[in-house]
């Protein structure tokens, strides 16, 4: 991420943490929208991914047959994107 980058995150309370800390050790922004309306979140990424000022994160692209293995592999705490399920194989 950009020294002047701003992470996104759909997370849970541990994000609360990461505010401070991110600000105060690398300058960088965390956002994370409150529970409501996905709506706005929505537009703003469509908006970033028009103007090319969104850049998603992919760890692995995995098949909806091998689901379980996708979520073991998440839930190992050792992914550093995020995991896409593809609908087709």
């Amino acid at each position: 991420m950009k020294k002047t980058g701003v992470y996104a995150s759909s997370g849970g309370a541990i994000n609360l943490l990461l505010v401070p800390l991110t600000k105060l050790f690398g300058g960088r922004k965390v956002a994370f929208p409150a529970a409501g309306s996905i709506i706005p979140a929505l537009q703003l990424v469509k908006e970033m991914l028009e103007h090319k000022k969104f850049k998603p994160v992919i760890d692995k692209i995995v098949p909806l047959k091998e689901i379980a293995d996708a979520y073991r592999y998440v839930a190992s705490g050792k992914k550093i994107g995020n995991v896409v399920i593809t609908m087709d194989g």
